[in-house]
């Protein structure tokens, strides 16, 4: 990730930055210099959480250099929202990740059995594996994917092909969560000489001392 800012600080002057370069020639110069080595031996990652959230970071960083700001219609200049972003590319990183590890599982299914890469993958070792594994992330992500029958898919090269371009604009989409309704609280609420309690729908007469809302009863 540091060898890769200190690379893009060097080619800044002469493409990103550059006033001239129209943004696809800039993206063209991020995707073919810049992500390569972000992303350096991702086909055999099983990036979490944190992982994902540096590598979107940098990619947005990237990109906001690339697009430039937004400028709002009362002339005021912004930069772009996340949102924005992801709607100018379809090409993210961790999509890209998600591609290249399908395209080197595809590749060790096809392997004969004799190969040594492909007697090293199916190897058990003696020892507890770890509880997140290389090959179950991918085979997750091919649920994601609704590839039921990828044992099958997987000895076509070309189709597989497919599936491995399909992944690299594939998103994810959230389930729609409601809205939780806010409980009432019991925090009494200061009002013009009042004390407010919703939960036990009560009033009480306050006084101010030091510039702090103290309630006492009646008579204190």
């Amino acid at each position: 990730m540091l060898t890769a800012s200190s690379n893009h600080t060097r080619i800044c002057s002469a493409g990103i930055n550059r006033r001239g370069a129209v943004p696809p020639s800039k993206l063209k110069l991020y995707w073919s210099v810049i992500r390569p080595i972000v992303v350096y031996g991702c086909e055999t990652w099983v990036p979490k959480e944190s992982i994902i959230q540096k590598v979107s970071v940098f990619e947005r960083k990237i990109l906001r250099k690339i697009f430039g700001p937004t400028k709002e219609a009362n002339g005021i200049w912004r930069i772009k929202t996340n949102k924005e972003l992801a709607e100018l590319i379809k090409h993210r990183n961790i999509n890209y990740v998600k591609a290249q590890r399908l395209s080197w599982f595809g590749h060790i299914n096809r392997m004969p059995e004799t190969s040594t890469m492909k007697r090293i993958h199916k190897w058990k070792p003696l020892a507890r594996r770890p509880t997140s594994r290389w090959e179950d992330d991918v085979r997750n992500d091919l649920k994601k994917m609704k590839l039921t029958k990828w044992a099958e898919q997987v000895q076509d090269r070309l189709k597989w092909k497919h599936f491995v371009e399909k992944a690299k604009t594939f998103r994810v989409v959230a389930p729609w969560k409601k809205k939780r309704r806010r409980s009432r609280t019991s925090t009494p609420l200061c009002f013009h000489g009042i004390v407010l309690n919703l939960a036990h729908r009560t009033v009480l007469p306050f006084t101010v001392i030091s510039c702090k809302c103290r309630a006492f009863p009646h008579g204190g």
